[in-house]
């Protein structure tokens, strides 16, 4: 992978849902994948797929039982949208991230321009705790012609 060059790196899917990233990133490289999602059926789904370390529901609205500097990676796609992940969530998703790790995710459209995730990002980039890598606008949801924003970053 680009951007993450260590083998068999801590990688958490947040917001893994059926466990189809995980199940795509097992593909790519020997990662050791824990998902964390608030639905238990979906995390079924997600078990049956294999592929995950460990599996737990969690509020990613609420602290993370999760120790400072753990994963060299998270990844959140297709949480923060209307309703559900807010924006500050990601100040957890930092704060179990190691120095130089990176965290993948997208935000709705939408979202993006309803909610303060640009701030955020902004306030994190001033406070020197995390450099905005990549900032694109992509494709979401084909059938619906919805559109989201990929947003890298690196922890310092």
């Amino acid at each position: 992978m680009k951007y993450l060059s260590i083998e068999e790196a801590i990688v958490l899917d947040a917001g893994c849902g059926t466990g189809l990233v995980g199940q795509l990133l097992t593909k790519v490289r020997k990662f050791r994948i824990d998902g964390i999602d608030y639905s238990q059926s979906m995390l079924a789904e997600a078990q049956a797929k294999g592929g995950y370390r460990a599996l737990h529901q969690v509020d990613l609205n609420h602290p993370l039982q999760i120790a400072v500097d753990t994963c060299d990676a998270v990844i959140c796609i297709g949480t923060f949208t209307l309703g559900h992940v807010q924006p500050e969530a990601l100040h957890e998703m930092l704060r179990i991230t190691k120095s130089g790790g990176r965290i993948c995710l997208t935000v709705r459209d939408e979202f993006w321009l309803k909610s303060n995730f640009g701030s955020i990002l902004n306030e994190l980039e001033q406070a020197s705790q995390a450099e905005l890598t990549e900032l694109q606008t992509i494709d979401y949801i084909l059938s619906e012609g919805s559109k989201c924003k990929l947003v890298l970053l690196t922890f310092l």
